[in-house]
């Protein structure tokens, strides 16, 4: 499989070459958002669309953040690019990702103004979905097993995710194996040494947000998963999980807007429930 690229309607596009005649249709689709995306966040816009040879499809645009980012964006190319070669290195090291159908950039002068990413959906359910909808003891332990292996083979990798939050992580039922899907890769990342902070920043994304049905006992069943695939982490274990959980509360905390008087003796179980 390989991409074609090219120039058209003032974008720089790169388009799976399964899918070429697909071009027209999609700047016709950029010009004409509709009126209701899917999803917003500051610099970013994601429109849920169809187009009739390939089923349901998800465009996500990208902004320029400012004159700085468009002198950066020069050398480490546009986070619309930077998304797929990320999942294009989370596949090749046994990880999943969404597939990628094409991707646009659109520059002024040299300098990126906008840019986009089109990706197929991914037939699976976030983990804010999952868990709540397994019926059983076992099968919930099964996969916060199953998640504390996948996410340790991350960091034994090396590779760190932009944004490791339950929405971002997307589980497949196939054949009763549980497949991960990592979302949001645009900031995601394989680095020469992993540090403790690297570390401790990911599993703090994935710890901070209350997960229905998740337990404090299955978040420390999670993480006992995730040594199993770093064992030379074994031996800073408690420690570990001290510093991950202070993190946490800290940051619910604020996120929360709990007045500092109010903060004092309030537990990362009582946080958390």
């Amino acid at each position: 499989m390989g991409f074609v690229k090219f120039y058209q309607g003032g974008y720089k596009l790169s388009i799976d070459e399964r899918f070429q005649g697909i071009t027209k249709w999609l700047l016709e689709n950029i010009c004409k958002k509709e009126s209701h995306p899917f999803h917003t966040s500051r610099h970013s816009i994601v429109w849920k669309t169809y187009y009739p040879a390939l089923g349901e499809l998800f465009i996500k645009t990208f902004q320029s953040a400012g004159f700085l980012f468009k002198i950066k964006d020069l050398f480490r190319g546009s986070r619309a690019y930077r998304a797929w070669k990320a999942g294009e290195m989370l596949e090749s090291k046994g990880f999943r990702a969404p597939e990628v159908v094409a991707i646009g950039e659109k520059r002024s002068f040299g300098l990126l103004q906008e840019s986009f990413l089109v990706t197929l959906p991914v037939k699976g359910s976030s983990l804010m979905e999952v868990f709540p909808s397994l019926t059983s003891l076992k099968a919930k332990r099964e996969m916060v097993y199953q998640l504390g292996r996948e996410i340790g083979k991350l960091h034994k990798f090396s590779i760190i995710h932009g944004d490791l939050l339950p929405v971002n992580i997307f589980i497949v039922m196939a054949e009763g194996r549980c497949l991960v899907y990592l979302l949001d890769n645009e900031r995601t990342k394989q680095v020469s040494i992993i540090t403790a902070k690297h570390r401790i920043k990911n599993l703090v994304q994935l710890n901070r947000m209350v997960v229905p049905g998740i337990t404090a006992s299955d978040r420390i069943r999670f993480f006992d998963a995730y040594l199993e695939e770093n064992q030379s982490l074994k031996p800073d274990r408690n420690r570990m999980l001290k510093r991950i959980g202070e993190i946490t509360v800290k940051r619910v905390m604020k996120h929360r807007k709990i007045p500092l008087e109010k903060r004092n003796g309030i537990t990362f179980r009582a946080l958390m429930a």
